[in-house]
């Protein structure tokens, strides 16, 4: 009887398989050798266990494994290392040995470790870590608005309460609550308003915004009994009326009043402005004529 299967060679080990007759003509005897002859990268061998291996990854691939790969590589070495907290040795990779952590394990799970502690306005509990503590960067308030709780200042031209800057507020900045009110504002500076506050307290009779008689000029601070006249000058204002101020001056004087000039700056940094009102005061007696040399205006 004639036998229904055939005889073939596989192309990849050349060993000889039988085959059914009729069926599709098959090139390999098994998967293996199918697989085998697919292969694209030739076997290489392991640098490190001389085991023969597939380079699956890339064709520059030296080693069959990872563990191969670390144990012939120096920079995976392990050297000692001594903990700067405890003094205990422990191990890292020589090639990290330069930048590695100086504790141990222990000592990092300690310093990782969080503490509570209370802010310093509200006592609501802080979580922090004792790394941070240790370090003195410990925070000692809890959120941003105890730290900086906000301030609320009155405008000056519309009396309206708003929210202001904490640090302009302490420099006495912040008066108007828009540039609307800014422009709009009429009254006195804050330098007027610290002379005012220091003639209430001396108690010395004056008047505020004089007008000089038979002119449209305005006096910041007058005294009717010396006839003498406080003017306090903004460096900004007057950086360019230095003439007028003069012409002011001249004719204030042939009315009989004597004119003394002050800048703010110098006024607000005044420790004891009472003292200093005090002696101009008691160097005028009375409308004798400025005591400083004024210059004619030249016509």
């Amino acid at each position: 009887m004639e036998s229904k299967k055939q005889e073939r060679t596989c192309r990849q080990c050349g060993s000889i398989f039988r085959q059914h007759k009729g069926t599709q003509v098959d090139k390999y005897c098994s998967r293996k050798c199918y697989h085998e002859s697919r292969k694209i990268r030739k076997d290489k061998v392991c640098r490190r266990c001389s085991k023969k291996f597939y380079p699956s990854r890339s064709l520059e691939q030296l080693y069959c494994s990872r563990k191969c790969y670390f144990a012939d590589k120096k920079e995976f070495h392990t050297v000692p290392k001594t903990c700067i907290r405890c003094g205990k040795s422990f191990a890292v990779l020589h090639m990290r040995r330069e930048h590695s952590q100086n504790h141990c394990q222990k000592c990092i799970g300690e310093l990782t470790a969080y503490k509570i502690i209370l802010c310093k306005r509200c006592g609501k509990k802080i979580r922090v870590r004792q790394q941070t503590i240790e370090k003195g960067a410990a925070p000692i308030y809890c959120s941003e608005t105890c730290y900086r709780p906000p301030r609320y200042t009155k405008c000056k031209t519309c009396g309206k309460t708003f929210r202001s800057s904490p640090t302009l507020t302490k420099k006495k900045m912040i008066r108007f609550c828009s540039r609307r009110c800014y422009y709009c504002y009429r009254g006195p500076s804050s330098s007027e308003e610290r002379m005012i506050k220091t003639l209430k307290t001396l108690d010395i009779q004056y008047i505020r915004e004089y007008r000089v008689e038979g002119s449209l000029y305005k006096l910041d601070f007058f005294f009717p009994t010396k006839n003498l006249a406080f003017e306090i000058d903004g460096e900004y204002w007057h950086k360019d009326t230095k003439e007028h101020d003069r012409q002011k001056d001249l004719y204030s004087l042939s009315q009989g009043i004597d004119t003394i000039r002050i800048s703010d700056r110098k006024f607000m940094a005044m420790k004891n402005p009472d003292r200093f009102v005090l002696d101009v005061l008691q160097k005028h007696t009375g409308s004798q004529g400025s005591r400083r040399k004024i210059r004619p205006v030249n016509k």
